[in-house]
């Protein structure tokens, strides 16, 4: 008999409307922290709420699960399951996979052995792409075996890129100076940040949303130069559809890509309390 497999992973992951139920993922929540009141995202908190207490200047920050919630969850599932994949952030950006990795020494040695983590080198829509294609190899392979050896391979050659509306967020959580947030707001210059080796890297800046959206068009033009074989484009963004159209516009032209297989989402709460709302970005993963 072939044994169950669970997915795992943390409310980091951003995905397109349905696909969390179509593919029977199981999510564990982040700690979404607004003045000192910790919530779950998506459980005791709502995306709109979260966008709304930024936008008000409340002091809105994220937790990892602890390692005695991550146990917790996993026992649970392995009740239900024979083997666990549990999918996490950039180990670099974000404790989860630490304490994801801690909570295996709470449990007994014979249910941690049934649970494999991966670092996925990356975050949200980006970390949601690296979990639907490996997925797609468990299907192709009918194995985990070699899985993570696999996936290596499709994360050298993914890319996620995005930039935000306003950098006081982005300076909260210590990715600029305060002096770079006061300038580059008052003079509408806006970072554009790329994944590279599980870390967020500034890449460039412009002036202005347009043509920001053009330089990021031309960097994922760039970054298939040489590259064959198809690849999935998601466009992410946080309270800003129209911007993610636009971008998505200049994608399509940039890579020659059909606009109406590029997908479209919001991210969700424990992002958005790091990018904000306007927040907008893309990511490519190669196909099989």
């Amino acid at each position: 008999m072939a044994q169950k497999i669970g997915i795992v992973t943390d409310s980091t992951a951003d995905f397109p409307d349905g696909v969390i139920g179509r593919l029977g993922l199981n999510v564990i929540p982040v700690h979404v922290i607004v003045d000192g009141i910790s919530y779950l995202d998506g459980h005791t908190i709502s995306n709109d709420e979260v966008k709304s207490y930024l936008l008000e200047n409340r002091d809105v920050s994220t937790s990892p699960p602890t390692p005695a919630e991550y146990a917790d969850h996993f026992e649970r599932l392995l009740g239900k399951f024979d083997i666990l994949l549990s999918f996490h952030i950039s180990d670099a950006l974000s404790g989860c996979y630490k304490s994801a990795r801690s909570a295996l020494n709470l449990m007994d040695s014979k249910d941690a052995d049934k649970i494999k983590l991966f670092d996925t080198g990356t975050v949200s829509f980006g970390q949601g792409q690296y979990i639907c294609r490996a997925i797609d190899l468990i299907r192709e392979y009918k194995s985990i075996n070699g899985l993570d050896k696999r996936m290596s391979g499709f994360l050298e050659k993914s890319v996620v890129n995005f930039t935000v509306d306003n950098l006081a967020w982005l300076r909260k959580g210590g990715r600029v100076s305060a002096m770079s947030a006061i300038v580059g707001d008052m003079f509408d210059i806006k970072p554009i940040i790329a994944m590279k080796n599980g870390r967020l890297v500034p890449v460039d800046r412009k002036r202005g949303k347009k043509n920001t959206f053009k330089a990021m068009a031309e960097y994922a033009s760039k970054t298939r130069e040489g590259e064959a074989g198809g690849f999935d484009l998601w466009v992410g963004h946080c309270n800003a559809l129209d911007d993610a159209a636009y971008l998505a516009g200049k994608l399509a032209g940039a890579l020659n890509y059909p606009i109406n297989d590029i997908i479209i989402l919001e991210i969700g709460p424990t992002i958005t309390a790091h990018t904000g709302p306007g927040s907008v970005g893309w990511s490519m993963m190669p196909r099989l």
